[in-house]
């Protein structure tokens, strides 16, 4: 269903970018503005089910309810940004199989993170905050802003690089 919403999203692209140069594809804050509504749409339905699911598992332990919505919200900002990087880099062209290619092959990154950070017992905490120090995007959060409703109550945003995150933290599980 959200590939639609999305699709439906993405078809309004010549309509409010007509103005754009058709080589360069429309402009950063016009893809940004695009893209604000389908993301903050998943975003919602997905801290529903959390939110049930924190509530179910933590009835009275607010702050890790409160940690896990935290946790989708840094998801969220780094799916927000692949779906923006793969536009920009597609120049707009991101109704096609191409766009959503280059978004799966990078969420795949994104998924396999998700599942590593459930051993962080095991990891520690320490090792992975440097592994996601080396993976982060700094120029990339200097020019993708989190929309508002991502952004996060404590340890501030984050974008990464999940294939460096994932390697960092494969590299030092021994």
């Amino acid at each position: 269903m959200y590939r639609f919403v999305f699709i439906g999203c993405i078809l309004l692209l010549p309509t409010i970018g007509h103005a754009e140069n058709s080589n360069k594809g429309p402009s950063p804050e016009v893809t940004r503005a695009l893209l604000e509504n389908v993301v903050r749409e998943e975003f919602d339905q997905a801290r529903k089910t959390l939110f049930e699911r924190a509530k179910e598992r933590y009835p009275s332990d607010f702050k890790k309810q409160e940690m896990a919505v935290e946790g989708l919200k840094f998801v969220f900002y780094n799916k927000a940004y692949i779906y923006y990087s793969c536009a920009r880099s597609l120049k707009g062209n991101f109704a096609g199989q191409p766009f959503f290619d280059c978004a799966s092959d990078r969420l795949q990154g994104a998924q396999e993170a998700i599942k590593l950070s459930e051993y962080t017992s095991l990891l520690g905490n320490p090792m992975i905050l440097r592994c996601e120090l080396k993976a982060r995007l700094f120029k990339a959060e200097i020019e993708f802003q989190p929309y508002d409703f991502l952004v996060r109550e404590h340890n501030g945003n984050a974008l990464v690089d999940f294939e460096k995150l994932n390697a960092c933290l494969l590299a030092n599980a021994n």
